[in-house]
């Protein structure tokens, strides 16, 4: 067993759950074993078996357990933690931010740079909710219902070795009948997917979007990819990111719930930005919220309340009017 498995987190697994999580990754379920234990071939090698203790000794269940969980992450060249994480954690998507630096190589950091991770991946997420919404370039308030009661559903999960790995669980709704990203990624099959999962899709995509300009050294597309997701927040959140080492980078992961398992094959699991170019993004988060005109429009109703600060009697200010209407 994989050493760096905790055990208590084995023993509370249960055979369903790993099995529901084996079959949804393509493990074909084998009938007729007699023995205590729940027996599926590889996905691509009959040869292959996965086996999924059901009886025996807390010790005995304990290391089939991290035997299992060791041949999944062979099987999807993960690591075996992050797989463990994965199974405790079905009903959701993963968000892993990950950093890599010197400082990090113990799997901690320092005290300010960890929150402000957790602070700015939560930031990304209300990004992509937004734009899961209608899609801007800037979005003054962010104040979208939906969007706010998804980041509430949302939890910290736990954190993981691999340098610093924080992670953000994101619930997804388990699908009836099978997802529609079979031979396509088209905004009909998006419209299909619950909110929770256009939100998690959407931000990869965005992520996507903002490497592969980095990629081409066109860093212009990035204000090209409003409709992909990319938003003056998103930027913002993600330069927010920036490690304080100058040789560190950032892994920005999703691993998706098996409850809904088909994923469009032009999402990438992973995206990786160097501490150079968290500048460039703060710099292309700038030009997308002056990108903002601001338009006229006429509202009637109540005033509840007016805000404004002018520094000189009648100069020109800017304020806040509350109206019900």
């Amino acid at each position: 067993m994989a050493a760096d498995l905790s055990e208590s987190v084995l023993r509370q697994l249960s055979p369903a759950q790993v099995r529901w999580y084996a079959v949804q990754s393509g493990w074909k379920p084998v009938d007729g074993i007699k023995r205590p234990v729940i027996v599926l071939n590889h996905p691509t090698d009959e040869l292959t078996q996965l086996q999924i203790p059901t009886a025996g000794s807390d010790r005995e269940r304990t290391y089939l357990m991290g035997e299992a969980v060791r041949q999944l992450a062979e099987a999807e060249k993960r690591p075996a933690s992050e797989i463990l994480n994965d199974l405790t954690a079905l009903h959701t998507d993963t968000l892993r931010l990950q950093v890599e630096s010197r400082y990090a190589e113990a799997g901690t950091l320092p005290l300010d740079e960890g929150l402000r991770l957790f602070h700015a991946g939560r930031d990304l997420l209300l990004a992509a909710a937004c734009s899961a919404h209608q899609p801007q370039a800037y979005f003054l308030r962010q104040s979208y219902a939906p969007a706010q009661d998804f980041l509430r559903g949302c939890q910290v999960g736990q954190t993981e070795r691999g340098s610093f790995v924080a992670t953000i669980l994101s619930p997804v709704i388990p699908e009836v009948s099978k997802s529609l990203f079979t031979n396509g990624d088209t905004a009909v099959e998006w419209e299909q997917e619950p909110y929770e999962r256009r939100v998690t899709l959407l931000l990869m995509r965005a992520l996507q979007t903002v490497r592969g300009a980095l990629d081409l050294g066109k860093t212009e597309q990035v204000l090209q990819g409003v409709s992909a997701g990319v938003s003056a927040n998103l930027c913002d959140a993600l330069a927010a990111m920036s490690p304080a080492d100058a040789s560190a980078s950032v892994h920005i992961g999703m691993s998706w719930s098996r409850n809904r398992p088909r994923i469009p094959s032009t999402i990438p699991r992973r995206v990786t930005f160097a501490h150079f170019e968290f500048s460039i993004v703060r710099e292309a988060g700038r030009r997308l919220r002056e990108s903002v005109e601001p338009r006229p429009e006429r509202v009637e109703g109540p005033i509840l309340s007016l805000q404004a600060e002018p520094t000189q009697l009648y100069e020109e200010f800017q304020g806040r009017v509350t109206i019900r209407a």
